[in-house]
């Protein structure tokens, strides 16, 4: 299953398949204070009306972020102390980690097997007069069961990967101080 991301941006978009049907829709108001809230509306195959399928609440500080898919919580958390990517239990019981690649995210299996991959916008060629591609979300035919999870929980993943580059980048204008 392959989802076409409207823009390349996890807090606003609609993801479409191939021949533009919309499958989902991500909105996030603008907030500064306290918290910022994710929904996730899946479009119903046959009416094309959406249902609220997810919500993903981030929070700062010490109070715990919610991502529910369905009402079931799937936050992703830390894969273990040595290991890179953030982990969650689908619901047919399953571990599964997202991995942060260069140009890319992946979804993996405990095999290490990839079950999703979410590729960036890039240029099909820098002389090219075309637009970039767009973002999209390629779901293996194996996972397309796990569909609204793996969906509600990158939407998570890389909100969070994309705060952390922000943050890194403003840490790093700072200047050092040498004495």
């Amino acid at each position: 299953m392959e989802l076409i991301f409207s823009k390349d941006c996890p807090r606003n978009a609609t993801l479409s398949l191939p021949t533009g049907q919309p499958v989902y829709s991500i909105s996030t108001p603008d907030r500064w204070i306290e918290h910022q809230q994710t929904t996730i509306k899946k479009f119903h195959p046959r009416t094309s009306l959406p249902h609220d399928m997810g919500v993903i609440v981030i929070h700062d500080w010490n109070k715990k972020s919610v991502v529910e898919v369905w009402g079931r919580n799937v936050l992703p958390k830390s894969a273990g102390v040595f290991k890179k990517g953030r982990a969650f239990t689908a619901s047919n019981g399953q571990q599964y980690t997202w991995k942060r690649k260069p140009d890319a995210a992946l979804l993996t299996d405990k095999f290490d097997n990839t079950l999703a991959i979410y590729d960036t916008r890039h240029l099909i060629n820098m002389f090219s007069p075309k637009d970039p591609t767009p973002a999209k979300l390629t779901i293996a035919p194996a996972a397309v069961e796990l569909a609204d999870e793996i969906v509600g929980t990158f939407v998570y993943f890389e909100q969070q990967e994309r705060r952390a580059q922000r943050r890194s980048a403003a840490l790093s204008s700072f200047p050092v101080a040498t004495v």
